[in-house]
């Protein structure tokens, strides 16, 4: 590893403004699993198949070599795929942590890092959003249909026990709908469309068709409250990656910002000793030999 750190280089550190192609390991076992997305967001992400051109990379001790970029593990951490340093023209992916590189390259590693995720869970749990926003209309769509089912058959099993008309039809379509064995018009008294019912006043019928209607939509309250809780880590999940993305931005030109003056303050402080040494060699205070030899102590502490 020692051999394969000392050839590798870069200098090129600005972020490239887009990335083909690339992907975000999430465990995302079910469509009751939404607390995996919470909890894959405030992991540290492995980030693959990242489609970006080779260039050069540099070591932490100066040396070079091109290289391409295949995931980020974390931050920290890189797998590069470059030329073997034994075998020549064979190119083999190897795995490095940040401290092996320049200062510039974990620079560029860290922020590609942050961009990328913050990039991909915005807009994954954007769509995660609108995904259990679907479901959950779908879910709510399923217990009004089943409640006004419900209510239908109720009205008919009065019909009967009122000894008024009973509209089969409306009993056909329910079980039809949702495709109950063993149910059709003759369960009800008749095959016709109504009927005026005088004979033994049975609701055994109606009961059990509502018993088979409440047990349809038994889980559906445990569905919708899952669905309105995915949609709020989901959401959560978005609005937390866009604030952490601009925070990290603001973060960089800040830092950016300080390096720049803190290397103007720095460049003018050497002005001032350059000028202040000048000023004692002019009025014959200290010799060439000691202005000349301060003069490269100035210069090589910048």
């Amino acid at each position: 590893m020692r051999i394969l750190t000392a050839i590798i280089s870069g200098i090129v550190i600005l972020i490239p403004n887009f990335v083909n192609a690339y992907k975000i390991d999430i465990i995302y076992r079910s469509v009751h699993s939404y607390k995996t997305l919470d909890t894959a967001y405030k992991s540290e992400s492995h980030i693959k198949e990242i489609k970006l051109a080779p260039r050069l990379w540099k070591s932490a001790d100066g040396k070079e070599k091109e290289a391409r970029l295949l995931e980020l593990i974390g931050p920290n951490k890189v797998v590069l795929e470059m030329e073997n340093p034994v075998v020549r023209g064979l190119h083999s992916e190897f795995t490095l942590n940040s401290h092996q590189l320049a200062e510039e390259e974990r620079e560029y590693i860290r922020d590609l890092y942050y961009k990328l995720k913050y990039d991909y869970f915005e807009d994954y749990a954007k769509q995660q959003v609108r995904k259990w926003q679907v479901e959950m209309a779908s879910l709510e769509a399923q217990k009004k249909r089943i409640d006004a089912d419900i209510r239908a058959v109720q009205k008919q099993k009065e019909a009967v026990l009122s000894s008024t008309t009973v509209n089969v039809e409306v009993l056909v379509d329910i079980t039809n709908h949702y495709n109950f064995d063993g149910w059709s018009g003759t369960s009800y008294g008749s095959a016709t469309t109504s009927v005026n019912t005088n004979s033994r006043k049975s609701t055994k019928n109606y009961d059990d068709l509502i018993r088979r209607l409440e047990h349809k939509k038994r889980d559906l309250p445990r569905q919708i409250k899952d669905s309105q809780d995915a949609i709020r880590v989901s959401y959560a999940v978005y609005e937390k990656s866009k604030a952490d993305k601009l925070d990290y931005e603001k973060a960089r030109v800040l830092e950016t910002s300080k390096r720049g003056s803190s290397s103007e303050n720095g460049k003018e402080e050497v002005r001032t000793r350059l000028e202040e040494l000048k000023d004692l060699h002019e009025n014959g205070l200290i010799s060439q030999e000691v202005y000349e030899q301060k003069q490269r102590e100035i210069l090589k502490s910048q």
